[in-house]
């Protein structure tokens, strides 16, 4: 691990552990104010209150996405044998995921049987979490939409590619996605709406701790969506 790596870390967890209690202290003061004085209290200062609530809350969610990717340095296990398959189906079934998928009825994932590799399984359980996180925020339709999960063996990789025929994203936004500590808004969203789980730029992490080149770019068939591809060496 280098020292920006440790510095990271070390960065991450006092602003987590730090302003992570300043702002949960905030939220939950004004909830005690709304709870205890909001008979007497006008619409205008309820809705404040409301707004230091919300922003605490999603500031807090941010903290702890933002200690997920400092935490990714350096961690062990990289040389297992990994399960592809077992990853995906473990992913599949994380409480969070599931909640997510059960409000998306207009989304349709397809699979198909994947190689072993050398990695950690639980990295890429992770890795396919943030990957279907984002297709159900980013790829938001009112016609139904598909998410294929293949593999394409090449001549000197394996292939991991995940796509959807969903709206898709600019080569800007996508940009702006990979990078860490970015969010973008959903395009049917409000402006108060963002993603807060960095999804690309976790899953960018992922693939660069298994010495791979994560790619997201259009679909090569012309059609709508979005394909995003982890090279793995052979």
């Amino acid at each position: 691990m280098s020292i920006d790596e440790k510095y990271l870390q070390t960065v991450m967890r006092t602003l987590s552990h730090d302003m992570g209690s300043a702002l949960r202290a905030a939220s939950g003061f004004s909830k005690l104010l709304a709870d205890k004085y909001g008979n007497d209290l006008d619409e205008k200062a309820l809705e404040w209150l409301s707004l230091i609530r919300l922003e605490g809350d999603k500031a807090q969610r941010q903290l702890k996405v933002l200690s997920r990717y400092a935490k990714l340095h350096g961690v062990d296990g990289l040389s297992a044998a990994c399960n592809l398959n077992d990853a995906l189906h473990a992913a599949q079934n994380d409480v969070a995921l599931v909640a997510r998928l059960s409000g998306c009825s207009w989304l349709t994932i397809k699979t198909t049987p994947l190689s072993s590799i050398k990695g950690s399984a639980a990295m890429w359980q992770m890795y396919f979490i943030e990957i279907l996180n984002n297709v159900t925020f980013y790829a938001f339709s009112r016609n139904a939409v598909t998410c294929s999960i293949y593999m394409e063996v090449m001549a000197d990789s394996r292939v991991l590619v995940i796509e959807d025929d969903g709206i898709g994203l600019t080569m800007d936004e996508v940009t702006k996605a990979t990078q860490p500590y970015r969010s973008l808004h959903s395009p049917e969203s409000d402006a108060s709406e963002v993603h807060d789980g960095m999804g690309l730029s976790l899953a960018k992490r992922v693939v660069d701790m298994h010495h791979g080149q994560f790619i997201v770019c259009a679909r090569p068939d012309g059609f709508s969506g979005l394909r995003v591809e982890a090279r793995l060496p052979l």
